[in-house]
C-alpha cells in the first residue's frame, strides 16, 4: 500500500482478468476498497496446480495435450479482449477438482496488447523458463505470441517432467533460449507420440 505501483498493479491484474469470459479463467467478480485497502473477489477453486502434478512426473500423453488444448482456447479467449498474461506457467493454473479443467490464475504481469505499462524500458518480466525470447530480452511491444511460447513450454514439461531449456540463473536460461534446441521430447520419454 506504500507503492502506488503495486496498488496500480494489483487493480490492474483484476481489471484485465475480468474483461476475459472464459470457463478457464478464475472469475473476478468485484473490486473495490474497503478503507485504504484494494481487494477483489474471485472464484475458489479447489485442486492442485498443474506445476504440482508435474512433480509427480511425466503426465500421459493425451492427459498433456488435452490440458494444454484447453489452456490454448482459454488464452484464445483473453487475446481476443487484447489481454496478454505474460507469466503463463503450471504454478498459475489449478486443475479444477469438480470439473477437472485447468484455470488460468494470476494476471500480476498481464498487459493489454499495445496498452499502457507499469514496467520500464528492457524490463524482463516473467518466470525465465517459460518468456518467450522478446520477453527475455526485455522488448516492450509483446503480444499473444510470448503466451502461446509459454504454451509450448508447458506442453513440453506436461509431457517429459522437465522445461526445455534450464540455466543456474536467468543468464542461463536466457541463452538457452536464445540458442534454441531443445532436446527433442521423444529422446527423454519414447512413448510420446511423434505429432506431439
Amino acid at each position: 500500500l506504500r507503492n502506488p505501483e503495486s496498488v496500480a498493479r494489483f487493480e490492474r491484474e483484476a481489471k484485465l482478468a475480468s474483461r476475459i469470459q472464459d470457463p478457464g479463467i478464475v472469475a473476478i467478480h468485484d473490486l473495490g476498497r474497503e478503507g485504504r485497502f484494494p481487494f477483489y473477489v474471485m472464484d475458489v477453486i479447489s485442486g492442485p496446480t498443474l506445476r504440482d502434478q508435474i512433480q509427480r512426473g511425466a503426465l500421459p500423453a493425451a492427459e498433456a495435450a488435452g490440458i494444454v488444448a484447453l489452456l490454448a482456447q482459454t488464452m484464445e479467449a483473453a487475446h481476443k479482449v487484447r489481454v496478454v498474461h505474460r507469466d503463463l506457467k503450471p504454478a498459475n493454473v489449478i486443475i479444477d477438482e469438480a470439473t477437472k479443467r485447468p484455470c488460468v490464475t494470476d494476471f500480476g504481469l498481464a498487459q493489454e496488447q499495445g496498452g499502457m505499462r507499469l514496467t520500464q524500458t528492457g524490463e524482463a518480466v516473467g518466470t525465465p523458463f517459460y518468456m518467450a525470447p522478446e520477453q527475455n530480452l526485455g522488448q516492450r511491444d509483446l503480444d499473444a505470441r510470448v503466451d502461446i511460447y509459454a504454451l509450448g513450454v508447458i506442453l513440453y514439461e506436461c509431457l517429459t517432467g522437465q522445461v526445455p531449456f534450464a540455466g543456474a540463473n536467468f543468464i542461463e536460461i536466457s541463452h538457452a533460449i536464445r540458442r534454441g534446441q531443445p532436446i527433442p521430447p521423444r529422446s527423454l520419454v519414447p512413448s510420446v507420440p511423434k505429432p506431439l
